[in-house]
């Protein structure tokens, strides 16, 4: 009975020495991988997200003032002139300007937010490969939760149509 108790307890004492050793080897190999992995990606990631942003404000500024000092100007400022005395538009310069900021500004979230989530797709067929139960489960629950983002977004986009209208009668009324 002893025998078997103690070659019981060895292989316990085995697998354990073996947790312990896994875990340490994993402990050794934590600091020098945040020093030498994460914290050099975290840093080129601000560092080039800052550039980016900068980049972007420049441009969407060059954009501005383009439009409000020079465009509307154009043939001794006859468009400005036109659209100032244009019944339907009450538009000044900084509005027709913000609205080619807003412009400038989707099309780049859009365009950037595409680009970092290039390579988190490049992913997806390694998962595919590893995992194709999880896509049949989880592919019913994306397209469920795409429709319904899309269904709030149809309603809130209607209802900001009919504000519009009813806000373009009052006026006429007016």
């Amino acid at each position: 009975g002893k025998a078997t108790g103690t070659a019981a307890r060895g292989s316990t004492d085995e697998k354990q020495r073996e947790a312990d050793d896994a875990s340490a080897t994993f402990r050794r190999s934590a600091a020098p991988f945040i020093f030498f992995a994460a914290l050099p990606y975290m840093m080129q990631l601000i560092f080039y997200g800052g550039m980016n942003q900068y980049a972007f404000h420049c441009f969407r500024d060059d954009i501005h003032r383009t439009i409000r000092l020079h465009d509307l100007f154009v043939h001794d400022g006859n468009r400005f002139v036109a659209t100032a005395t244009h019944r339907q538009s009450n538009l000044t310069p900084n509005e027709y300007a913000a609205n080619a900021e807003t412009i400038v500004k989707t099309v780049y979230e859009t365009v950037n937010r595409n680009i970092f989530s290039l390579p988190k797709l490049m992913l997806l067929p390694g998962i595919v490969a590893k995992q194709p139960m999880l896509v049949l489960k989880i592919t019913p629950l994306i397209l469920l939760s795409d429709w319904i983002k899309s269904q709030i977004v149809a309603a809130i986009t209607t209802e900001v149509e009919r504000v519009n209208q009813e806000v373009k009668n009052l006026k006429g009324m007016r």
